[in-house]
């Protein structure tokens, strides 16, 4: 089965539908409590409304401030990376994500849908920034903030590296081949 595209958007109104299987297979491989979970339409406007209320939630559950903050920047920036970057589905982007907590820590989850050129060049991203000692990071970090060259949609990679950055020890980048030249892009990161 082919997905149609019309106007260069793909049609198929099955991948939300998809990204919540994935996302609950990934939940049930843990013992964690979720907290946060959502699969649908990103935009901006989301972004700002899904993040304001993790926080909230975060906030009530007595969970230090500490990272509460580092879970904000990291939802603020795979969330905004995610309606940006990942691919259009009818015109809009499709994003799932889960906060959960397991053992006082926070585990954050983020699927969207990609073509199979762009999930390499996050993959081989993430290994480089994986791989770096936070020294080595945040000089990174501030190089690109300086020097970096902007992609055409505005990105020279800072969100992948506040992401790193902010979390306890990486991202995990796993992915699933799906049809018609797309993939589930899935980062997990631990907080």
């Amino acid at each position: 089965m082919r997905t149609l595209i019309e106007n260069g958007h793909i049609k198929d109104s099955g991948w939300k539908d998809r990204l919540s299987t994935f996302l609950e297979r990934k939940r049930i491989s843990t013992a964690a409590e979720v907290l946060y979970s959502y699969v649908g339409v990103i935009d901006q406007e989301k972004v700002h409304q899904i993040v304001a209320e993790v926080e909230n939630i975060l906030l009530d559950s007595e969970m230090p401030k500490g990272k509460v903050k580092k879970t904000f920047n990291i939802l603020l920036e795979g969330l905004q990376n995610m309606a940006i970057h990942s691919a259009d589905i009818q015109g809009d982007h499709i994003v799932g994500l889960s906060v959960s907590e397991l053992d006082g820590d926070i585990l954050i989850r983020i699927i969207g849908l990609t073509r199979p050129q762009t999930l390499l060049k996050v993959k081989e991203a993430v290994a480089k920034l994986n791989a770096m000692e936070r020294t080595e990071l945040k000089a990174h970090y501030l190089d690109v903030m300086e020097n970096g060259e902007l992609s055409a949609k505005g990105g020279a990679g800072l969100g992948l590296i506040t992401m790193v950055l902010k979390s306890a020890d990486g991202m995990v980048i796993e992915s699933q081949v799906e049809k018609d030249d797309l993939c589930i892009l899935s980062q997990s990161l631990r907080v």
